[in-house]
């Protein structure tokens, strides 16, 4: 008898242990998803000039200099475009813009005071959020250049 009552007390500890408070872990907002705990480092990985059928790969056709280039978003809603590792010319500052940005209340938008893309500026950007995730930063928004509207799709990868 004693026995099994050793087998059945060993079985409930065990049962026990195994059902230790596990910490849940909590789904990320996509502005956590976005700036981390404080900032988070991001760079373009692909940008694509749509009109119509015509497709423009924007990232292929650009210096690596600009390609290069870092996106900081500041979980204070503030956000710096830093100079990546090469410099289009050697007297270029590390800090290229600071500016404001936001998320739109159902977090599906975001909205950039200033924003310079490859070389290009745009003032109240706003950027539909296509993709969040952890790893990747997709959105879309319509741009006119040259008096020709494009849908610009650009993708985000974190950066060092």
């Amino acid at each position: 008898m004693k026995i099994k009552q050793i087998l059945v007390l060993t079985f409930i500890v065990a049962l026990g242990l195994s059902c230790k408070d596990k910490e849940e872990v909590s789904a990320k907002t996509k502005l956590e998803l976005l700036t981390g705990t404080n900032s988070k480092k991001w760079k373009v990985s692909s940008a694509i000039a749509k009109s119509g059928t015509l497709e423009l790969n924007l990232t292929a056709t650009q210096p690596t200099c600009r390609v290069d280039n870092t996106l900081i978003l500041f979980a204070n809603k503030t956000y710096e475009l830093r100079e990546g590792t090469t410099k289009c010319a050697s007297n270029d500052p590390d800090l290229l813009v600071k500016a404001s940005w936001n998320i739109s209340a159902d977090e599906t938008t975001l909205t950039i005071d200033k924003l310079i893309l490859l070389g290009v500026e745009f003032n109240q950007a706003v950027i539909k959020i296509t993709e969040l995730t952890e790893n990747s930063l997709k959105g879309e928004t319509n741009i006119t250049f040259n008096g020709q509207q494009y849908t610009l799709v650009a993708s985000f990868v974190p950066a060092n």
